[in-house]
């Protein structure tokens, strides 16, 4: 093989690797703050986390404390039977996810702590498949922006005695209109 069709070949593995980081998209419904009702797309990590072995419907989704979970949750009961939303950053995605798993959230959705990024996928990776405890929840990625938009609703809605979205994940493909959220769509 020619050394420029072998570097041609080892570019299009790697490209091939890092888009296969990610086994499927999973489209979680945001039911409630009106203000973000859609079908968010996210991502589901290849390698790590457990599967969605059941369809969580009309669940409580709530902003961990810290928001970056990289300490054990000072809120574990508003974590318990919920899905976490957590923010990227200061930690491993591992130890955010483990936190939440301990804390008894049903799945985590982590996301980009970018507010502008509407595109780029970050590749979630819990660098430990044999670490300890093992992640049984099922994890999911979020771009920025809608996870910034949601958070922010969760808080507004925090000040009114509600501190949490109401969800359902994961949903049918057939039920997402939009490839974005609205407000992605303009910029």
């Amino acid at each position: 093989m020619r050394p420029a069709a072998a570097l041609a070949g080892a570019v299009a593995a790697a490209a091939l690797l890092c888009v296969a980081a990610y086994s499927d998209e999973i489209l979680v419904q945001v039911h409630e703050p009106s203000k973000v009702a859609y079908t968010y797309i996210t991502l589901s990590p290849l390698y790590h986390g457990g599967i969605f072995d059941s369809f969580l419907d009309h669940v409580r989704m709530v902003l961990t404390e810290p928001e970056d979970a990289c300490v054990p949750l000072e809120d574990s009961l508003a974590v318990k039977d919920s899905v976490a939303l957590i923010v990227r950053g200061n930690c491993a995605f591992w130890e955010k996810c483990v936190h939440a798993q301990a804390a008894g959230a049903r799945a985590v959705i982590v996301y980009d702590n970018n507010a502008d990024n509407i595109d780029e996928w970050i590749d979630m990776n819990l660098e430990s498949e044999t670490a300890s405890p093992p992640i049984t929840i099922p994890t999911l990625f979020a771009l920025g922006r809608d996870g910034t938009k949601i958070a922010s609703a969760i808080r507004e809605r925090a000040a009114r005695g509600r501190p949490y979205s109401v969800v359902s994940l994961p949903m049918n493909s057939s039920q997402a209109l939009l490839r974005y959220p609205p407000w992605s769509l303009w910029i």
